[in-house]
C-alpha cells in the first residue's frame, strides 16, 4: 500500500509529553488523521530517548503492532466514524528520533557535484562508492520547527532538501535485489549544512551537526509493494521561490544500493534512518546564506512535504 502514511504525534494543550500516539492519515483527506491504538503494555516500550514512548519508533521494534494497526485502518470506515479522527491542525507532529543511527549521503546527485565544484574548484568526477557521514540523532526536528541560524559560528548555512529511508528490520551484507524489504518507508528531510564549518573542518561531520540542522517530516509514508524510491520529484522553496527541483532517478546510487553498500560488514537495526543526498541547486553556488526569518519548503512526489523557519 504505497500511499500509507502514519505519524507520532501529541496532542496539543497535553501537558504529559512522555507519550506519544500513532496516526494514520487519511489519504483522502491529508489535513485529519485516524488515531490508532498499540496493544503492547506502555511498560514495555522502548521509546525514542526523549522520555517519550508509543510512537513509531516502537512500532518499528514490534513487527506483530503492525498486523494489529493494519487491522484498525481496514476495519474504519470513514462514513461510520468520522467523528473519531483529528485535525492534523490539532497535534504536534513527532518525527522518528532514531535510537542509534542517522546516517547522510554525500555527492549523490551528478548536476550536485557539478555545481559545487565549480565554487570551490573540486573535481567533478562520479564517486566510485557512496560516500557516507553521519548527523547526531537529536539534530533532528519536526514540521514547522525553527532551525538555528547559529550566527554566532556560521555566516554561511545551507539547505539540502532529501529523501530520507526509514530502515524496517535488522540487516547485514545485504544483497542489492534484497534491499527495499528492509525498509519500513521514507520520509522527507533537510540536511541543514554550515558551509564555512564545513570547509574548516574538511570532514562533514562538524558542519552537518549543529544543533536543529536535520529538519524531518513526521509522516512516514510505508513501503509498498510497487513503489518506486527512484522516480519521485523532489523540490525545494526558499521564501517562495523554486531553488531546487530534480528527480530521485538522477541519484548516482540508489535506494537499494546504498542499503547494500553501507550494511557490508556493517548491522542495520530498525530505525536507522538514510538521507540520501540532494540534487543541485542549494545555496552556497548561487551565493544565498540561510538567514533569520526564511522559510524553507520541501516536497517530495508521493512522500509528502516538510516545512521550516530560520530562526
Amino acid at each position: 500500500m504505497p500511499s500509507m502514511k502514519l505519524l507520532s504525534y501529541i496532542k496539543k494543550g497535553v501537558k504529559d509529553k512522555r507519550s506519544m500516539q500513532i496516526g494514520y492519515v487519511l489519504s483522502e483527506n491529508n489535513n485529519m488523521i485516524l488515531p490508532l491504538k498499540l496493544t503492547i503494555d506502555e511498560s514495555k516500550l522502548r521509546g525514542d530517548g526523549f522520555g517519550r514512548r508509543g510512537g513509531l519508533i516502537d512500532l518499528i521494534d514490534n513487527p506483530k503492532e503492525m498486523k494489529n494497526i493494519m487491522k484498525q485502518i481496514k476495519e474504519f470506515k470513514i462514513n461510520e466514524n468520522e467523528d473519531t479522527l483529528v485535525p492534523i491542525s490539532k497535534v504536534n507532529q513527532i518525527p522518528i528520533i532514531p535510537r542509534r543511527n542517522l546516517i547522510c549521503i554525500g555527492k549523490n546527485y551528478l548536476d550536485h557535484i557539478k555545481e559545487v565544484a565549480k565554487v570551490v574548484g573540486l573535481s567533478s568526477d562520479v564517486p566510485k562508492y557512496p560516500i557516507f557521514f553521519t548527523k547526531v540523532p537529536d539534530t533532528i526536528v519536526g514540521p514547522s520547527k525553527n532551525v538555528e541560524s547559529h550566527s554566532d559560528i556560521t555566516s554561511w548555512l545551507d539547505y539540502e532538501a532529501e529523501l530520507a529511508i526509514v530502515i524496517g528490520k535488522e540487516g547485514k551484507n545485504i544483497k542489492p535485489e534484497d534491499a527495499l524489504n528492509f525498509v519500513f518507508g521514507y520520509t522527507v528531510a533537510n540536511d541543514i549544512t554550515s558551509r564555512d564549518i564545513q570547509k574548516k573542518h574538511v570532514q562533514w561531520f562538524k558542519g552537518k551537526t549543529l544543533d536543529t540542522s536535520c529538519p524531518m517530516a513526521a509522516a512516514v509514508l510505508l513501503n509498498g509493494k510497487g513503489f518506486d524510491p527512484q522516480n519521485l520529484s523532489i523540490k525545494l522553496w526558499l521564501n517562495g521561490e523554486l531553488k531546487q527541483s530534480s528527480n530521485t532517478s538522477n541519484m548516482i546510487f540508489n535506494v537499494a544500493t546504498i542499503i547494500s553498500e553501507l550494511s557490508k560488514g556493517f548491522t542495520l537495526k530498525p530505525g536507522d534512518i538514510i538521507l540520501t543526498g540532494t540534487p543541485d541547486g542549494v545555496g552556497y553556488p548561487q551565493q544565498i546564506a540561510l538567514k533569520s526569518g526564511d522559510k524553507m519548503e520541501i516536497e517530495i512526489e508521493k512522500v509528502g512535504s516538510l516545512v521550516n523557519y530560520i530562526k
